[in-house]
């Protein structure tokens, strides 16, 4: 009866360890990532990104942020995707796009499906990644919301993009190198002439005679009275 009872139990562990595990691989399955995550394109060539979402839970909604390198990519336009009903905010500002997507009521979102589209063009040559951002736990960056106000997501993928010739991109990246040197050493140029200007000051000042104060009532050749 005992042996009964232990396999029993034994049996009820393994059944919930399996739930909970297929829980905990479902909330792991929650990603957004990019596609395509790779591309080789010409100088000035235009070209979309779409930003999927792939759920294993109900979701409500999901905000992205991805970051990208404003001196080779150019953001033309944004079009709202079909993973949710809404897609009230598709901001560019900086570095930085924002997307958020919203359920209508009593509609949840899951499976893999596409949050947005985003079409770039390129500036420049470089070798240049747009990013995800994406911190596990934070509430401020990327997000996929269940019903339970839950931030399910578990893991990102970004992009990474070639524009140009390989000496396209080498000489794009020392142009960029150059242009954000330049200005430093033109700081550093006005310091060090200000600074030899302070010194030349200072060492004049000490070279030059100093003053000998002689009262007038007092002649030159002859002592004076006690």
């Amino acid at each position: 009866m005992r042996v009964v009872k232990f396999f029993s139990f034994s049996i009820l562990l393994v059944i919930l360890a399996l739930v909970f595990s297929g829980r905990s691989f479902a909330k792991s399955d929650s990603q957004i990532f990019l596609q395509p995550s790779f591309q080789q394109l010409s100088m000035k060539a235009q070209f979309t990104v779409d930003v999927l979402i792939k759920a294993g839970e109900p979701l409500v909604g999901a905000d992205v942020k991805i970051n990208f390198d404003p001196r080779i990519l150019e953001v033309s336009s944004i079009d709202a995707g079909d993973a949710f009903a809404k897609v009230p905010l598709k901001a560019i500002k900086g570095n930085t796009i924002n997307l958020t997507g919203l359920d209508e009521r009593g509609d949840k979102f899951v499976g893999t499906g596409r949050l947005a589209t985003i079409h770039f063009k390129a500036k420049d040559a470089g070798d240049t990644k747009v990013k995800i951002a994406f911190d596990s736990g934070s509430t401020t960056d990327s997000n996929l919301t269940t019903p339970a106000v839950k931030d399910v997501l578990a893991k990102v993928d970004g992009g990474n993009f070639q524009i140009g010739s390989p000496l396209q991109r080498n000489v794009g990246a020392v142009k960029r190198f150059l242009l954000k040197v330049i200005p430093i050493l033109i700081f550093l140029i006005f310091i060090a002439v200000l600074a030899y200007l302070a010194y030349r000051w200072w060492k004049s000042q000490k070279e030059a005679p100093r003053p000998v104060f002689i009262p007038e009532h007092v002649p030159l050749d002859q002592p004076p009275s006690p």
